[in-house]
């Protein structure tokens, strides 16, 4: 559909590119619900507003699935990605990055659950290896900062950590 010279209501488009468009426009811009396709084979389906994917979406990529809310162009709010390994994150996004508080299940037991800033475990959270070795305590940059880890052999340290092996003071007993 058509006004004023320019699209507005339902309708269809194909660029020079190869990105294709089915859903609603206003005032020249992808507006409302609709379904869009770009020349690599990713797929959009859900609101735009003002030519950019905002509101409830669902998005296909050779690397992932995300269904969730969707801002500005980017997944923000609380969203589910499955990735082709089969690891599932749920939880807040901002800026199209994990930020807030979410829960990632890897593959073969693996889990964290807690906080995140710019797609990095920050904050509190609880790790589960698959080995069932737990970690619960403080995270800054994705790396284990201080806190209780319990090992299947009965061992349980606390204290701090740096990189991925334990640092500083700390207790460890069995």
């Amino acid at each position: 559909e058509w006004k004023n010279d320019i699209r507005h209501g339902w309708g269809k488009s194909t660029q020079c590119d190869g990105e294709t468009y089915e859903g609603e426009w206003k005032d020249g811009k992808k507006d409302g619900t609709g379904r869009s396709r770009d020349k690599d084979g990713n797929i959009y389906k859900g609101e735009w507003k003002g030519g950019k994917r905002d509101g409830r979406g669902r998005s296909e990529n050779k690397d992932c699935r995300y269904e969730g809310e969707w801002k500005n162009n980017g997944k923000h709010g609380i969203g589910r990605e499955i990735l082709t390994d089969g690891s599932i994150f749920e939880g807040e996004w901002g800026n199209d990055e994990r930020n807030g508080v979410g829960r990632l299940k890897g593959k073969c037991g693996y889990s964290y659950g807690g906080g995140w800033e710019s797609n990095k475990r920050s904050g509190g959270g609880k790790e589960t290896l698959p080995n069932g070795d737990t970690f619960e305590g403080t995270w800054c940059h994705d790396h284990k900062n201080k806190g209780r880890q319990t090992l299947t052999d009965g061992g349980i340290y606390e204290g701090g950590f740096e990189g991925h092996g334990k640092y500083g003071e700390g207790k460890l007993t069995y």
